[in-house]
């Protein structure tokens, strides 16, 4: 499990990743937010409240994620 974290870490550093990425072993996370398919992406606020899920990477969560970094920095 431990090279699949070191591979998991190379490919985050190539797609520029700069946010925490969960490695559920367990599928804890997976029963307590009905993830059903991988890749999934949840894009949780400062205060832990769930935005948004999405099952890959498009456009939309990327202008997801730049509108709350926005309002949170402006609330903030």
């Amino acid at each position: 499990w431990y090279a699949d974290l070191l591979g998991l870490g190379l490919i985050a550093d190539k797609a520029k990743i700069n946010f925490p990425v969960l490695v559920d072993e367990e599928m804890t996370a997976a029963g307590v937010y009905n993830i059903v398919g991988i890749p999934t992406t949840l894009l949780i606020s400062s205060n832990g409240e769930v935005l948004g899920e999405y099952h890959s990477f498009t456009k939309k969560l990327e202008a997801d994620i730049e509108k709350v970094l926005a309002a949170e920095a402006h609330a903030g």
